[in-house]
C-alpha cells in the first residue's frame, strides 16, 4: 500500500520540501514545493520556516503518514541535530519532539544527515544488488554515507561516513571545517577549488568556485587545473576509503560535480570525473579498483530529499 511521505531537505541557505508516494517496489515525487530562501542563519528562522512547510503540506495531503528530514549538520543515532556549522542556535535540535508535539497524526518523523540520506537514494537506484556502496557528496564540504549489507552505517556517535575527513596530505593545507589541516575536504571541496586557482595564479583573492567553473569553461589553464587538482583529491580519499571498506558500488554527487561538468577535455571529457577516477586509481589497491563498479549520482541536488523519504517509509513499513 502506497504511503504519503512529507521529505524536508535543510540547506545551508535553503530549504527544499516534497510530497512522495511510496510502495515497497518505487516511489512518485506527487508535490514539489518551491525552496525557501533563509533569511538568516538564526536557527528560530529555520524552524519557522521547516514548521510553516510541515503545517501547508498537511493542509494539501491529509494522508502524510510520517517525515523524513535531510539535514546539514551532525545527526546523532536517535536523530537529534547535535551541530550544524552554517547555523546559530542549531545544537541539540530534536525534529522529531518538535513537530510530534504540534502534529499528533504524523507516526513518525526520521532525522539524518544529508549525506547519509542521498547516499541511501544512491543505494536505492541500484540496478543490481550490491552487499555495499560507498556515496560522497561534494560541495561547500565534503559528505557522504556508507551502506552494508542493506544497513545504512551510523557508528557509535552516528558519524560514520565522514570521508571528507580523512587525512591524505601531511603538508600545510587550508584548515577544514573541522579545525584540522589535510582533510580530503580542505583539499576537494568548493572552497578548496578557488584556493588552487589562487595558488595557481599566485595571488590571493575572493574568487568563488562558481567563477572558477566559468574561467575553466573559457579555458583558463589555472581554472581548469584547479578544478582537475580538486577531482583528483577527491579520488584519493575515496581511493582510500575504498582500500578499508572494499565495496562493490561508489556514486558521486553534489553541486561541484554538476557544476564542474561543462568542464570538458580535449577529448570531451569532463575534467572532474575524469580526475576523481584518476585519483581513486592512484590510492586504491588494484584489486579493489578492479572489483568496484563506478558512477555519477542519479538524483543530483534531490537526493537528500529522497533518501530521507525512504529510510522513513523503511521504517514506517
Amino acid at each position: 500500500m502506497a504511503k504519503s511521505i512529507l521529505a524536508i531537505d535543510i540547506g545551508g541557505s535553503s530549504v527544499k520540501s516534497c510530497i512522495l508516494s511510496c510502495t515497497p517496489e518505487s516511489f512518485e515525487i506527487n508535490i514539489r514545493y518551491s525552496a525557501v530562501k533563509l533569511p538568516s542563519n538564526d536557527f528560530s528562522d529555520l524552524n519557522e520556516i521547516v514548521c510553516e512547510l510541515v503545517s501547508k503540506a498537511l493542509m494539501d495531503v491529509t494522508d502524510i503518514s510520517a517525515i523524513g528530514i535531510s539535514t546539514t549538520g551532525s545527526v546523532d543515532n536517535q536523530g537529534t541535530v547535535i551541530s550544524a556549522g552554517h547555523f546559530n542556535g542549531y545544537v541539540n535540535v530534536s525534529w522529531k519532539e518538535i513537530l510530534m508535539s504540534v502534529h499528533n497524526s504524523i507516526e513518525e518523523v526520521v532525522v539524518l544527515n544529508d549525506g547519509r540520506a542521498s547516499a541511501w537514494a544512491e543505494y536505492e537506484a541500484n540496478e543490481e544488488n550490491v552487499s555495499s556502496h560507498v556515496h560522497v557528496v561534494v560541495g561547500t564540504g565534503v559528505g557522504g554515507g556508507l551502506i552494508y549489507k542493506d544497513e545504512l552505517l551510523q557508528g557509535d556517535s552516528g558519524q560514520a561516513g565522514y570521508i571528507g575527513h580523512l587525512k591524505i596530505s601531511s603538508g600545510k593545507t587550508a584548515v577544514c571545517s573541522c579545525g584540522n589541516m589535510g582533510c580530503v575536504e580542505a583539499l576537494a571541496a568548493a572552497p578548496a577549488i578557488s584556493g588552487h586557482y589562487n595558488s595557481l595564479e599566485k595571488e590571493e583573492s575572493s574568487i568563488s568556485f562558481e567563477d572558477v567553473v566559468n574561467l575553466a569553461s573559457d579555458n583558463n589553464p589555472n581554472a581548469i587545473q584547479a578544478i582537475e587538482l580538486g577531482g583528483y583529491y577527491l579520488g584519493v580519499g575515496l581511493g582510500n576509503a575504498m582500500n578499508v571498506l572494499n565495496p562493490s558500488q561508489v556514486t558521486v554527487g553534489g553541486g561541484v560535480l554538476v557544476a564542474s561538468e561543462k568542464v570538458l577535455d580535449e577529448d570531451g571529457q569532463e575534467v572532474y570525473f575524469s580526475a576523481i577516477s584518476k585519483g581513486i586509481k592512484f590510492a586504491a589497491h588494484k584489486r579493489v579498483f578492479a572489483a568496484i563498479k563506478f558512477r555519477k549520482a542519479k538524483y543530483g541536488n534531490d537526493g537528500g530529499m529522497i533518501g530521507a523519504a525512504l529510510l522513513t517509509y523503511r521504517k514506517i513499513s
